[in-house]
Parts: C-alpha cells; structure tokens; sequence
C-alpha cells in the first residue's frame, strides 16, 4: 500500500513543482537590453520611435550632437546641486536661509535643464511629418499632464511606450495580469490573442 501513495505524493510534488515554475516564468520580465546609441552617442530610441527616415535623421545630426553636449552639461550640474543639497540636509551646521538657496539652485538647475529639451523639441518640429510631430508632442503633453517632467518613470527610461498602451515596464503582453486570461479561468476581457 506504500508504494501507491508514494507515487501519488510524487507526481503531487512535481506537479507543483512545474506549477510553480509556470507561475514564476509567467511573471518575469525579459532582461533589459542596452539602447543603440547613434554617432553623438545619445540613445537613438527616440529617433526609432518616431520613425524618422535617413534623410530626417541626417537633417536633425547637428541638432542631436547640440542638445547632447548641452544636456550632459545641465544634467551634470543638476546631479551637483541635487548632492549640494543632500549635503546641506545632512549638515548640522546649515542656517535656513543657505538651506533654502540650496533649493533654489537645484530648482534653477533643473529648469535649465526642462528648458533645453523643450528648445531641443521646438528644433526637430520643422524636421518632422505631421504625424510625428503630432506623435512627439502628444507623448510629451502627456508626460506633462501626468507631472512626469523630464524623468519619466514607470518603465523605460525615456518612456516611449511602444503603441500597445502597456509603456516599457512590467511583464511583456502575453504574460502577467490580463495576459494568457490573467489568471482567470477561461480567459477574459484581459486574454491576448
């Protein structure tokens, strides 16, 4: 009699043992891949996203190595004055009144830094079709309305979402919640084709 429940709780354990493997696999997410850089060695994806053709993409060359050097230049300054002022948070010895100019100049940082990109979009504007413009700037009237600002968050670094509604982060379509029937018997409203 030992034998049957034996086999039993052996085919138990490993059918739990794969469904626990299927559950897990089900939820991860794929590895995250490097972005491709162009020749100014800003990530191209922005570029792929709007779908520029090669010559587009040679008429704003000037304009991507411009608004590379500068914003390296605003984004370093940023992370200074962000670290001077965890520096003054920390200090014991900061007065009130160094400790607020402290966040003025992190506030003035980073509006120089807004600025640029908003002059950098204002430049690609006439390089671009009706329809990417209206693609482009839609994206970033979005990002503005949800107070998303220059760092996007919530996904992919510069939050381009890839069209499907889903943005760059949690679990690729076919998997988690709303994905293979979201976990609901029989599919549902949320199941992928």
């Amino acid at each position: 009699m030992k034998t049957p429940r034996t086999i039993l709780l052996a085919a138990l354990a490993l059918a739990c043992a794969a469904g626990s493997y299927w559950v897990t696999y089900a939820w991860q997410q794929p590895p995250a891949t490097p972005a491709p850089t162009g020749a100014a060695g800003r990530p191209t994806r922005l570029l792929d996203w709007l779908r520029l053709t090669p010559a587009q993409r040679e008429a704003v060359r000037a304009l991507e190595a411009d608004f590379e050097r500068d914003r390296a230049a605003l984004e370093a300054e940023l992370e200074a004055s962000r670290s001077r002022l965890a520096a003054a948070f920390e200090s014991g010895t900061t007065t009130d009144t160094e400790l607020l100019a402290q966040v003025d100049a992190v506030l003035a940082a980073h509006q120089a830094v807004e600025r640029r990109v908003a002059e950098y979009l204002v430049s690609l504007r006439p390089h671009l079709t009706p329809a990417q413009r209206t693609r482009l700037l839609g994206h970033f009237a979005t990002g503005v309305r949800e107070a998303r600002g220059f760092r996007w968050r919530h996904g992919a670094a510069d939050g381009l979402d890839p069209g499907d509604g889903r943005g760059a982060g949690g679990p690729p379509a076919d998997r988690g919640p709303g994905g293979r029937g979201g976990g609901r018997r029989g599919g549902g409203p949320g199941r992928q084709p």
